[in-house]
């Protein structure tokens, strides 16, 4: 009878801890979709939808799912594939990277040609790709040390940064400022930026740019009148956040960053 509650127990915590995780996973992800709390468009997942001020609320319940999910099954049959990836020399968490930002690229290029009208539902490809991209980084970066590992700061410092960029375009949003991708690419500057020189002058110039793009904003600069017609700014965040991701991604490919550390599979 010990014995079968010895084992019992682990098999226990582990499944609500499971229920727990994708459950607030899960009511994050409502919230994201919920039409009574909105706001400035943040984000552009697509010509129809995107993050606002109102889905910001939905950032804690997310990080919250996925630290719950750590050492479940789940997480651990996500780790396993990450893990088989990393020792064929693929980094997940680049591919990753690079895939989000791609989906984010997509978003922009998707609205500026108008692609809904010439082929049916044809935005909802850049919102499933950074969907699963998403979540997979998010299993990704929930190993202990990931988040150092990738970006040179603690996760929380990371969403933390972002997200007072993105309130400052909450304000200014409509005028087509970049604060979001800037404020993330001068904090990589500096962590990043210690690791390799070469980091250093890519991320210091995409600071540069999204600068020069803030301050056009804020300036109400006539070369942004089309991009801020693009769903008021949100998708030309979307494309300055995606290649941002796209350069972080690709630099740990390369000899410049390179992969510092390996997928704990614990």
């Amino acid at each position: 009878m010990t014995d079968l509650q010895g084992g019992t127990g682990p098999f226990v915590r582990n499944g609500l801890a499971t229920v727990i995780g994708c459950g607030t996973l899960a009511a994050g992800v409502l919230l994201l979709f919920l039409p009574a709390v909105h706001g400035a468009v943040l984000l552009s997942l697509s010509n129809a939808s995107g993050i606002d001020v109102g889905d910001l609320l939905a950032v804690p319940l997310l990080m919250f799912g996925a630290w719950m999910l750590r050492g479940t099954a789940l997480y651990a049959a996500a780790l396993r594939v990450a893990g088989t990836m990393a020792a064929r020399d693929r980094d997940p968490i680049a591919i990753a990277l690079i895939t989000l930002g791609a989906a984010l690229v997509l978003v922009y290029v998707f609205g500026d040609i108008d692609a809904s009208d010439h082929v049916a539902h044809a935005d909802m490809l850049p919102m499933l790709m950074a969907a699963v991209s998403f979540a997979a980084l998010c299993l990704l970066l929930a190993a202990p040390g990931a988040t150092n590992d990738a970006f040179g700061l603690p996760g929380w410092a990371l969403v933390a940064v972002l997200i007072a960029g993105l309130l400052v375009d909450a304000i200014h949003g409509e005028t087509g400022s970049v604060c979001g991708p800037t404020f993330l690419a001068a904090a990589l500057a500096v962590t990043l930026g210690r690791r390799s020189g070469r980091a250093r002058a890519v991320l210091l110039a995409l600071t540069a740019l999204y600068a020069v793009i803030d301050v056009a904003a804020l300036l109400d600069g006539p070369f942004l009148e089309a991009q801020i017609d693009l769903n008021g700014g949100g998708a030309v965040r979307a494309a300055t956040l995606g290649v941002l991701l796209l350069a972080v991604g690709v630099m740990r490919l390369t000899p410049i960053l390179g992969r510092r550390g390996t997928i704990a599979l614990e």
